[in-house]
């Protein structure tokens, strides 16, 4: 999804549940995009902001102090992507 808003409260969620984010930029061609999530392999993937907000249960966090919080791939301009 874009920057902004959505994608801050999305990256945050992620973070809170205790997931890892793996970003891509949304000009990312198809090529680039398969191969990132094919080696990444997730769980699921949010590419549209979720339609309104809904209350829900409080969240405790599943995460410890040394858990990856972000995993960031290379532009792959030497060669291929690397995370």
């Amino acid at each position: 999804m874009p920057t902004g808003v959505a994608f801050v409260t999305a990256l945050y969620a992620v973070l809170r549940a205790g997931g890892i984010a793996v970003p891509m930029s949304v000009d990312l061609p198809e090529r680039e995009r398969t191969r990132i999530t094919d080696h990444s392999t997730p769980k699921f993937v949010i590419d549209t902001p979720p339609a309104g907000g809904a209350a829900s249960e409080p969240l405790v966090s599943a995460v410890s102090g040394e858990d990856i919080a972000v995993l960031c791939y290379t532009s792959g301009t030497s060669g291929v992507p690397r995370g």
